[in-house]
């Protein structure tokens, strides 16, 4: 019996231990997960980051740099614009997953893939070009959106402009639903309780006419009103885009809504009515189905222009290490005329690293200006804010200008006055109001004791280097080594951004065949890992959380603070104690009683005048007032002496005979035999310096003296609830504190019970 009591005792402790252990389990198991895995119900204790292979979903999109508008959402509407921009064919596939930095990256292009080269616009989709601009004009007379198309030289540009605007076109969200209100609009047309047809039935004077002419428009009323019920299935879908085969079942309801055979009447004003039903009811239908049909016409004469056949279909690149995309950067750097000039800038950056290098550039450029405008007569603070101003301006008149394609530098000359440059520019796009609008804001900004063509070439030149070197480092820095992929693809590239978590593959395909040709096929991704990278993805959380934000310094200040209040605690209660327990003299036993009654005064009562004693010191975002306020405690001086009270009275008259003085026997006798008392103080006054969050939180206001706790705290509203990274974070803010623990456990429970504390 005694046994089985026994049993349940430690059945119950066990159990304590686990619900105990559970959340601090559950902390750290979560800063191991990939966010997606986050919130998954039901939880899971395990994660894809401890997998040698991880599955990626990727989804074709617009590149994250450019103004994309909708997402499409099957990989049949991918479209790379961004190629629009660049003197390289770039297909760009957005990764729809968890964000992924190393390893070995294979993709499969799955089916028959078909790619084209052909750019010539024949007359057959001439004619299709030329009907989707006049279908676009009466469409855009009966509210909806529409396709907006110039004349194409080249078919490339043809198909990258219809398919980018289609995304807009066919949103199921903004589609749909104006295809039901229009059909719902003319079933009232005709519906006999409105203003409709029916009702001028009573002027048709042939009895059998007006039979047959009600008869029909109650069945196309009821065409109508069948097909908006049918059509509403379609405005929920799994992406954002109609699909292809959706906009032909649309049409193919649209079609059975028309199919309807007018009757022969005699009664002129019946032929009347039959003829406003044709015009005013189905022709507007019959054009929609018309757009509808032509998207099918697009699409045919897009896989006609697919001519050849993708023979590899796998597509495999490993990550590279920092030196070797180093060594890609400065080959491609040299190798571009306009960065020539700023070799040694650029050399200059490189020794101090590459973190942050075009930015750090920008300053650079920024601060040469600048300190030429200070030069000028400017304030420091005014130069720079010209210096934003003119940057500004420039890259404004700039991206105006990408459209008429002229080198701007090359138009200008040296001798130039800003009213001659003004002329120049504006002769390129005279109908353009922005670009007037900003070039007489860049002459504003010009200084006037300049030569000003010789300053805004300046500017373009520099502009110009910056966004080079952007895209040269962009692209350099995210280049994978290509081990096995089709003989169009030249180079693979993965850029990413943490703070926005997006992440897309670029294939970079040779200059003769065109991105938009890849964007209907399916692909399928996976990245395969390594043991080093295994062990790198199991701990990304917490490299991740310590860079986005400065926990190194959070760990300095909490270190500096918790060390310094209890080293000064600990002389201050040891000295306390001595006094309360070894000395004798009036009131002592008054006094320590008024001592710990203040610990019945709850902390928080104290928090406003302390806060104000801080305030008259001048101490708010100082060490001082982390460390000052609480270098004494109450329990600390209650525990040491209660231990000193355990000392033998003879042993301290003793060291009194022998000449010892009452500091020497604190320091060289009480201390050392009160040791495992002392470390239990001084341990749990490190444990609270170390947790102490609201008194920090409010004297400080610098982030650099800011603690563990109040770092957390503000990286949560700084990063959101981004919980992976915000476990991993409070994971290694508390295990310094564990591991102190378990090292001093043995002196913490040998000293409460020295103490008699029960």
């Amino acid at each position: 019996m005694r046994s089985f009591g026994k049993l349940v005792v430690y059945l119950l402790l066990t159990i304590g231990a686990v619900v105990m252990l559970m959340p601090f389990a559950w902390m750290i198991v979560t800063s191991f997960k990939l966010p997606s895995e986050v919130d998954v119900w039901p939880p899971q204790w395990g994660s894809r980051n401890f997998f040698s292979k991880r599955t990626v979903k990727v989804k074709g999109g617009f590149d994250a740099e450019a103004e994309a508008g909708t997402i499409e959402g099957s990989l049949r509407e991918a479209l790379a614009s961004v190629a629009l921009k660049q003197n390289e064919n770039v297909f760009t596939l957005e990764v729809d997953d968890d964000l992924f930095y190393r390893g070995e990256l294979h993709i499969l292009l799955e089916g028959k893939p078909r790619y084209g080269t052909s750019n010539k616009v024949d007359n057959k989709t001439k004619a299709l070009i030329d009907k989707i601009k006049e279908l676009s004009g009466t469409m855009r007379m009966m509210g909806f959106r529409t396709v907006n198309l110039s004349s194409y030289k080249r078919l490339e540009d043809f198909f990258k402009d219809y398919f980018t605007q289609s995304v807009a076109e066919f949103d199921r969200l903004s589609l749909v639903p104006k295809l039901v209100a229009t059909l719902n609009k003319y079933s009232t047309l005709i519906e006999k309780n409105g203003r409709g047809l029916i009702l001028g039935l009573k002027r048709v004077k042939n009895q059998g006419d007006r039979e047959r002419l009600k008869e029909f428009f109650e069945d196309v009323r009821g065409n109508f009103t069948l097909a908006a019920e049918k059509l509403k299935m379609y405005s929920k879908g799994s992406t954002q885009s109609l699909s292809y085969d959706e906009i032909k079942s649309i049409s193919k309801i649209l079609e059975e809504a028309l199919r309807v055979s007018p009757p022969e009447v005699e009664d002129p004003f019946g032929r009347r009515l039959l003829k406003t039903l044709e015009l005013k009811i189905l022709k507007p239908v019959e054009t929609l189905k018309e757009r509808l049909d032509i998207h099918d016409q697009v699409i045919k004469a897009y896989e006609r222009a697919q001519n050849r056949e993708i023979q590899e279909k796998e597509i495999v690149a490993k990550f590279i290490p920092l030196q070797d995309r180093v060594k890609i950067f400065n080959k491609r750097v040299k190798e571009i005329p306009l960065l020539s000039q700023y070799l040694e800038k650029i050399g200059e950056l490189e020794s101090k690293g590459y973190k942050n290098f075009t930015e750090r550039f920008s300053r650079k450029l920024d601060d040469e200006l600048a300190s030429y405008l200070r030069s000028l007569g400017f304030e420091p603070d005014l130069a720079y804010k010209r210096v934003s101003d003119l940057r500004n301006a420039i890259s404004s008149v700039m991206n105006v200008l990408t459209e008429s394609g002229t080198d701007v530098e090359e138009i200008i000359s040296d001798s130039d006055t800003m009213a001659d440059i003004k002329k120049k520019l504006t002769a390129l796009l005279p109908e353009s109001l922005l670009l007037r609008t900003q070039l007489s804001r860049l002459e504003v900004l010009v200084p006037k004791n300049v030569k000003a063509g010789t300053f805004v070439k300046r500017l373009i030149r520099e502009s110009k280097a910056l966004s080079v070197l952007r895209k040269v480092y962009s692209d350099s820095m995210s280049e994978l080594k290509v081990i096995k992929a089709p003989m169009i693809v030249k180079n693979v590239r993965v850029k990413y951004d943490k703070e926005k978590y997006w992440e897309i593959i670029e294939l970079v395909l040779k200059r003769d065949v065109p991105g938009v040709y890849l964007r209907d096929e399916k692909y399928r991704a996976a990245v395969f890992f390594n043991f080093k990278e295994v062990w790198a993805n199991v701990f990304q959380n917490y490299a991740d959380a310590w860079n986005a934000a400065p926990f190194g310094r959070y760990y300095v200040n909490t270190i500096f603070v918790a060390t310094s209040t209890t080293i000064l605690e600990v002389i201050m209660a040891s000295m306390a104690a001595f006094a309360f327990s070894i000395l004798r003299f009036r009131g002592r036993d008054l006094i320590f009683g008024i001592f710990v009654a203040t610990m019945m005064v709850p902390g928080e009562v104290l928090l406003v005048p302390n806060y104000i004693t801080i305030s008259k010191f001048g101490w708010i975002d100082t060490y001082y007032a982390l460390i000052i306020p609480w270098i004494v405690s109450v329990f600390a001086i209650f525990l040491i002496r209660q231990h000193f009270l355990t000392l033998p009275r003879e042993l301290y008259d003793a060291a009194k005979i022998d000449g010892c003085s009452n500091w020497k026997y604190l320091w060289g006798i009480a201390v050392p035999l009160s040791k495992p008392v002392i470390i239990t103080g001084a341990l749990l006054k490190f444990v609270g310096s170390w947790n102490a969050f609201l008194w920090v939180l409010i004297v400080t206001n610098d982030p650099k003296y800011r603690t563990l706790p109040v770092g957390l705290y503000t990286f949560r509203g700084e990063a959101g609830d981004v919980y992976n990274q915000l476990m991993a974070a409070a994971t290694f803010s508390v295990l310094p504190v564990i591991v102190l623990f378990l090292f001093a456990q043995k002196y913490f429970i040998r000293g409460i019970a020295r103490t008699g504390l029960k």
